[in-house]
């Protein structure tokens, strides 16, 4: 024990001058370590949040044609989404929006919500199965009263990141009640 303090202790100096150095050396470890830390967050949160509209999947170009909308890209950054398929089946071949949708999209359901939160900014994401609105890729081209209802249903979701009330003239669509809340991180949804 006596050795190992007679080390610590500098040429010249008392026994209070090598323990005075070490608390400096840990303080400004700790000080760096914070500065590190610090950064890291500024460089994770930073950036702008989500804004703009993105349709992926059947028939996109029409969606936005129906809705009077422009494709953000990219894609990630926009602050609503519509992932529309012509069956449930068709949502595998985008693997990471399947994760996001889960279970839910799945049966007869038309519309599906789900709002990945994120400390850059929340975006919601619509999943729309096509067939349970009666439309295809070849249809949703043209215009017709299930396109409207499809667009005015899509306009109302996109001003809230809750379920928007749905129209009337899709009562006879089976939209999915209530909003997937998707965790950051891979954290799971509630």
């Amino acid at each position: 024990m006596t050795s190992a303090l007679l080390r610590s202790i500098p040429a010249g100096g008392s026994v209070g001058d090598g323990v005075m150095a070490r608390w400096r050396f840990w303080g400004l470890m700790a000080g760096g370590a914070a500065v590190v830390t610090l950064g890291a967050a500024w460089l994770t949160l930073r950036g702008t949040p989500p804004g703009g509209v993105a349709v992926l999947g059947d028939a996109a170009p029409a969606l936005h044609t129906a809705m009077g909308t422009s494709q953000t890209l990219p894609v990630r950054t926009a602050a609503f989404t519509v992932v529309s398929v012509e069956t449930w089946d068709k949502l595998a071949y985008m693997s990471d929006m399947a994760k996001v949708c889960g279970e839910a999209c799945s049966g007869e359901a038309g519309l599906i919500r789900a709002v990945a939160l994120s400390p850059k900014g929340s975006r919601k994401i619509v999943f729309v199965n096509l067939g349970a609105w009666g439309l295809d890729a070849a249809v949703l081209g043209e215009p017709s009263s299930a396109r409207a209802c499809l667009a005015e249903t899509l306009a109302a979701e996109q001003t809230t990141l809750s379920a928007a009330s749905v129209p009337d003239c899709a009562a006879e669509v089976d939209v999915a009640g209530g909003v997937r809340w998707v965790l950051p991180l891979g954290l799971g949804a509630l």
